[in-house]
């Protein structure tokens, strides 16, 4: 906090884009904040002593009678004026400290060195010129000082040093006792360096920070959940399995691996290959990164602030973040679930939710892999009951006629056909899952590349295919090959399709426009039946 350095103007900024500036108007407003303060110190301390000189012995002698004969600290100690400032420099210094962001990436030997020099008061005059050339030298030792926190991190989580292990982050860490937080090292469990890896992952993978160790002793918890099974947090970033015992697994995705060995080279040039610190040439197939990860705090509520039965969700509001309760509620929706009853009992709101299948097998799908299928990606827009139930009705299906939902979701249109008799084609993993569990026979792919290779022909063809970029019409015509003799396609397609001729050589039939019936999107739709 004493470095020199000629002062700058306009934004504190730094060249690596890894780390935000620092907005130098914010650091004027901080200065004038002290200087104020600082001019009120000094009035009221010379004030006070000037006019309470002669009577203050009065009011000690009556604090002496009330208190068992002891003293109050002198006036003189009270209106101390220089170690006020010395009070108001350590929390303005500490301002501008969390100003600069450094604290997030310090290692915890400097961060407690810093803490402790705030802490004593034994910080350096706050002024203009001190106050530049400390933050310059801060954001000038940020590289340093993210390398210094990742090696410290990566010897307690490996038990190497990176000399000892030189593919760095590239080798699965295995931690012992993550359950019970009896084994310590410093001041950090093993879940405490568990938790710190997260953060920096994190700050790397540009996700929000997630700064609660609370969070990470959570995600432990749930994947105790999945025991022996590896779950994906942080956005697919970290994979993590547990044991019964409590010992932890941890491999970090390659694709992440390789950036925070560049970090440890930082420190340690020679010690690490080359190609442990370049970017792997494909994806590793046990890693997936994630379009829309799920909030850490979304997955623990799933699991442990929930009761989950056959085929129903139950979880109390209270107490929770709302932001936390709408996403849980949207991911339910989203894997078929309806709320059924929302009722306070014996003080506490409770809401439910049921599902027409066992859910705690999808549940457990979910915990693992850590998100929900987006639905602007898979194109998932559930077709509305009604018009379900329309297509359905157009369709005319027969007792014994063969069908096919090629773009099922989670059931939308399949719930109301013939479970025994129909084939469900779904692109999603997790939704195939629902489906599965609600007593259809899927194929999980993609529908395209599957309607080339099947041999099989359906007599009825239900369909809510994706429209985006017009996707929706090589769905038809690959729909229509499927077909048997006599066979019927109806699908639910965009408004501007209508009264259009799809397909040469067949018959077109179109339903009445619907408006503003689908969630998430105001699209017009329409059903068509084609023979």
């Amino acid at each position: 906090m004493n470095a020199q350095c000629s002062p700058i103007a306009g934004e504190l900024v730094d060249s690596n884009p890894f780390f935000a500036p620092v907005a130098y108007n914010r650091v004027d407003d901080l200065l004038s904040e002290f200087t104020f303060k600082k001019n009120k110190i000094n009035s009221f301390s010379e004030n006070l002593i000037k006019e309470m000189d002669e009577v203050s012995g009065y009011f000690g002698n009556y604090y002496a009678k009330k208190n068992n004969g002891n003293y109050p600290p002198r006036l003189e100690y009270l209106t101390n004026k220089e170690g006020a400032i010395k009070s108001l420099e350590a929390e303005y210094w500490q301002k501008i400290i969390n100003l600069t962001g450094v604290l997030d990436i310090m290692p915890e030997k400097r961060r407690a060195e810093l803490n402790k020099q705030i802490s004593e008061y034994e910080t350096i005059e706050f002024n203009r010129d001190n106050i530049q050339a400390t933050v310059i030298s801060l954001l000038t030792d940020r590289e340093k000082f993210f390398a210094e926190r990742v090696d410290g991190v990566f010897r307690a989580l490996s038990g190497n040093h990176v000399t000892n292990q030189p593919e760095g982050f590239s080798k699965r860490m295995i931690l012992e006792y993550v359950n019970d937080g009896h084994i310590y090292y410093g001041n950090y469990t093993k879940k405490g360096y568990l938790h710190d890896l997260r953060v920096i992952v994190r700050k790397f993978a540009g996700l929000p920070n997630d700064s609660s160790y609370n969070t990470t002793n959570d995600l432990i918890r749930t994947a105790n959940r999945v025991t022996g099974q590896w779950m994906s947090i942080d956005g697919g970033h970290i994979r993590l399995r547990v044991y019964k015992k409590g010992t932890a697994h941890v491999e970090i995705n390659p694709e992440m691996a390789w950036k925070l060995n560049n970090v440890l080279a930082y420190l340690y040039p020679t010690a690490i290959p080359p190609r442990f610190r370049e970017k792997p040439k494909k994806q590793a197939k046990e890693f997936k990164l994630m379009e829309k990860p799920l909030p850490s705090e979304v997955i623990v509520f799933l699991t442990q602030c929930t009761r989950i039965s056959y085929n129903s969700i139950e979880f109390k509001t209270y107490g929770v973040n709302q932001y936390i309760i709408d996403e849980a509620a949207e991911v339910l929706k989203q894997i078929g679930g309806v709320k059924t009853t929302e009722e306070t009992v014996r003080g506490s709101h409770w809401v439910t939710y049921s599902f027409d299948y066992p859910v705690d097998s999808i549940i457990d799908e979910i915990v693992q892999t850590g998100e929900i299928p987006h639905y602007k990606s898979y194109q998932f827009y559930p077709t509305p009951e009604n018009i379900a139930k329309e297509a359905i009705e157009i369709a005319e299906i027969g007792e014994t006629d063969q069908c096919l939902e090629p773009s099922a979701g989670i059931g939308g249109l399949a719930d109301f056909m013939p479970k025994d008799r129909t084939l469900c084609v779904e692109i999603s993993e997790l939704h195939s899952k629902i489906l599965k569990e609600k007593g259809f026979t899927v194929v999980n792919g993609d529908f395209i590349e599957l309607a080339e290779k099947t041999n099989k022909r359906f007599d009825r063809i239900v369909m809510n295919p994706p429209y985006s970029e017009g996707r929706w019409k090589a769905h038809i015509e690959a729909a229509s090959k499927l077909l048997n003799e006599n066979g019927k396609l109806v699908a639910v397609l965009p408004a501007s399709a209508k009264d259009k001729e799809l397909l040469k050589g067949f018959k077109h039939t179109y339903s009445p426009v619907y408006d503003n019936e689908f969630s998430s999107t105001s699209i017009s739709v329409v059903i068509v039946k084609i023979e």
